[in-house]
């Protein structure tokens, strides 16, 4: 704690506390951003700008420049300067607001460790100086800051001044210094000062060398480097790898890298190519001994080249038989998709969870899998007043989320050591990372040490961000955003050591892919996987890789179809309580509604504590007319013709009559008592079935054989079972087609094949595609 800083904030409190525009700062004594802001907004108020935001823009530069002070300036702008400089370390002596000799000098000291030349340090304050001195930026090596980055630092402000202004000096790689190295790259390539932006854009694409030169490329201006040139360009490259490799979490005090290319001297020698290569191959760049635009930018932008080749991608739309061919053809070899949740799509909420049907097809196109978790829709539902995902992050949500996550994994078959990657999708700053994000992954991982470590924890987040959980162990594998490139925590930061996958690109939907993906490169440190869990190892709980039972559900047998928007709720999770008690928990945005067909699974009968067990996971079509699963409490449920308690009765599907109005729009179910006489059992009963819309029909092998056209009959046994690759298919035994008398095999030469329940044309009699008949 500092007196002087201390007395800062108390002076700045009680001089500008009743300006609502002033940003008020906690009287804590220990400086830092809020008391940066703090002194720039009450200099914006001095100022008299019409905007007073904390942060120091070019309005603000360009009124200080006009107005400078001096040797003999008085007044509260003087206070604000000294006691700036009292908060980054230096001494002016008094805060008397008077501008003297003591106050230059001090003015003097921040400008030399700033790195700049006497004819470049200027003895009045404009607004070069005051940001230096009221902004957040430090001049001096800090703790964790490394000697031979300060000197790079200090060598930037000083020959680039006129393109980066003054940037830290704190022995720290960051953002500010990352974006001084492509402001000196930009000036190196004679982009003039008012076209220099510090992003790497196309025009600086464009102009970078490849490095042996071959004057392929050229500057601005369309002319040739020069030697003196490449010099300077090589030393931007020294510069670069040495940051990029110096661990600012390593043990103190230390000074390295470990792409450190020796002396910064300009030259393409051996330890310049040494840190090169290596710096190459652990971002998974070819390793060659040339420097190019891939390596250029993998040193300055988070992304690297977005548009090198990937063979990973993750979406978060649903991919079919055909989106994965053309991810195939595409050249991607592995896709990462979510566990649970839903996104908004055109003001509509679309599911973006994984299914096992999903996996199939996903599978059978020779593509690899990995599964991502992130899922806040019930946080933002439960504060509906949060604009952003900050809060969300504690270790309480984390045990949560691990419980969800590792339960959709387990129901779909994901096998075990499998990694899932659990999102930060934020900017955060260590402090937060600490914080918030830290005790976040503990929930995690007391979650999974309940759970048996069936699963391993990876972590999707900035480079910082997953390095700090990495440190702390609490994942094992990085998913890096690296897309996110104006995040703080990937600016000037290294990618994590474990680091699996690197996101790079977005795409939006295509001719060649007709979906919106990610595209990320791989370091080979985990493949995904290509196949479900075994059999014997399914999730030991229900019998979900077995074939399932239709049944439709209603509001009880009141004959005419009921008009009611109830719906039966769904949920994420099946978790066994403390109490031996099964719960399903997290519920999902969509039920099922009264009316809907839907695919029930077994529970396991060799469990002992099966018979308590009243959660069953089902497939059914969510009010978009989408595929989903998720589990449902039984409990609530009566099973029609049987008796028992509860809102909603579910029917065996070949028990129920499914009527349509001559008009087409009118419909209503007729639930029946499959067990006619002792001779008629579900084993036994036929029910016939009228073809309204096209479906399709497969084989036994879920291989596609053709099309039903409206008008065909179809016969399907009341026992027929779903399927077990796609639950959405029910097994049918024949069919009758238009204009035909005759009942014949549905697959000649095979017992049953399949058909589509009736999901696709919607959930509602009155617009689904099988049918009993039209009523007269």
């Amino acid at each position: 704690m500092s007196k002087e800083v201390l007395d800062a904030q108390v002076w700045l409190n009680s001089t500008y506390g009743k300006d609502s525009r002033y940003i008020r700062v906690k009287e804590t004594g220990y400086p830092g951003t809020a008391t940066s802001k703090a002194l720039i907004s009450a200099l914006q108020i001095e100022l008299g700008l019409s905007s007073v935001t904390g942060n120091f823009g070019d309005m603000t530069s360009k009124a200080c420049n006009a107005n400078p002070l001096d040797t003999g300036s008085t007044g509260n702008k003087v206070k604000l300067l000294q006691y700036g400089l009292y908060c980054k370390g230096y001494n002016p002596r008094s805060t008397d607001g008077v501008f003297n000799q003591h106050t230059q000098n001090a003015l003097k000291s921040i400008q030399q460790d700033a790195g700049l030349s006497e004819n470049q340090i200027s003895i009045a304050a404009k607004g070069l100086q005051m940001k230096a001195v009221l902004g957040p930026d430090e001049y001096k090596k800090v703790s964790r800051g490394d000697s031979k980055i300060r000197e790079m630092q200090q060598e930037l402000n000083r020959r680039y001044l006129d393109y980066t202004g003054l940037r830290p000096c704190d022995g720290i790689y960051s953002r500010g210094t990352n974006a001084a190295l492509i402001f000196a790259l930009q000036a190196e390539e004679h982009l003039p000062i008012g076209v220099a932006n510090g992003n790497f854009g196309v025009t600086t694409r464009k102009c970078c060398p490849e490095i042996p030169y071959t004057q392929a490329q050229k500057d601005y201006h369309g002319k040739a480097y020069n030697s003196e040139s490449i010099t300077r360009f090589i030393k931007l490259v020294q510069f670069t790898l040495y940051c990029i490799g110096h661990d600012r979490y390593s043990a103190l005090p230390f000074n390295g890298s470990k792409y450190d290319p020796g002396k910064f001297n300009g030259e393409f020698n051996n330890s310049t190519l040494e840190a090169l290569q290596k710096f190459q191959k652990d971002v998974a760049l070819p390793v060659r001994d040339r420097i190019g635009i891939d390596e250029w930018m993998a040193l300055l932008v988070s992304t690297g080249n977005p548009d090198r080749a990937g063979d990973v991608c993750d979406c978060a739309s649903r991919i079919t038989p055909a989106i994965a061919a053309q991810l195939k053809d595409a050249g991607y070899t592995l896709v990462g998709r979510y566990l649970t949740g839903d996104i908004v799509v055109k003001n509509t909420r679309v599911a973006k969870n994984l299914l096992r049907s999903e996996m199939w097809d996903i599978f059978k196109a020779k593509l690899r899998l990995f599964v991502i978790f992130q899922d806040a829709r019930q946080y933002y539902t439960e504060n509906p007043d949060e604009e952003n995902i900050v809060n969300y992050f504690t270790q309480a949500r984390g045990y949560a989320d691990a419980e969800k996550a590792f339960s959709a994994a387990k129901s779909l078959g994901v096998p075990r050591n499998e990694i899932i990657y659990f999102t930060v999708d934020y900017d955060f700053m260590e402090d937060q990372v600490k914080s918030k994000i830290i005790p976040y992954f503990k929930g995690i991982n007391e979650y999974a040490k309940e759970a048996r470590n069936i699963f391993k924890i990876g972590i999707y987040g900035s480079r910082n961000t997953c390095s700090l959980v990495k440190n702390e162990g609490y994942s094992v594998s990085s998913f890096v955003s690296d897309l996110s490139t104006g995040y703080s925590g990937n600016m000037g930061y290294p990618l994590p050591d474990d680091w699996a996958f690197d996101q790079i690109k977005e795409y939006g939907p295509s001719s060649s892919v007709g979906i919106g993906i990610d595209k990320n490169v791989r370091s080979g440190r985990y493949e995904g996987f290509k196949d479900f869990i075994k059999e014997e190892q399914d999730n030991e709980w229900d019998l979900i890789r077995k074939n399932g039972s239709a049944y439709v559900l209603t509001d009880g047998p009141k004959g005419r179809y009921p008009d009611d928007e109830s719906k039966l709720p769904v949920y994420w999770a099946k978790v066994k309580r403390a109490d031996g008690k099964f719960e399903a928990k997290y519920p999902m945005f969509d039920g099922i509604p009264v009316g809907a067909f839907y695919s029930r699974r077994d529970i396991n009968p060799n469990r002992k504590d099966s018979n308590d067990d009243h959660i069953r996971y089902v497939y059914f079509r969510d009010v978009g007319g989408r595929l989903n699963a998720g589990y449902i409490d039984e409990s609530s449920l009566i099973n029609y013709p049987n008796e028992g308690t509860g809102k909603f009765v579910y029917h065996y599907f070949g028990g129920t009559e499914v009527w349509r109005d001559s008009d087409g729009k009118n419909a209503f179910i007729n639930a029946k008592d499959l067990f006619l006489s002792d001779e008629d059992t579900p084993e036994t009963i036929k029910v016939h079935f009228l073809i309204t819309s096209t479906l399709k029909c497969y084989n036994q092998d879920s291989d596609y054989y053709s099309d039903l056209l409206p008008g065909t009959k179809i016969e399907i046994l009341a026992s027929s079972s779903t399927g077990e690759s796609y639950p959405h298919w029910i097994q049918c035994t024949a069919k009758m087609i238009p204009g035909s008398n005759t009942w014949e095999s549905l697959i000649p030469g095979e017992p049953y094949g399949f058909v589509n329940l009736g999901f696709e044309m919607g959930v509602m009699p009155h617009n689904r595609s099988l049918i009993t008949g039209i009523s007269k």
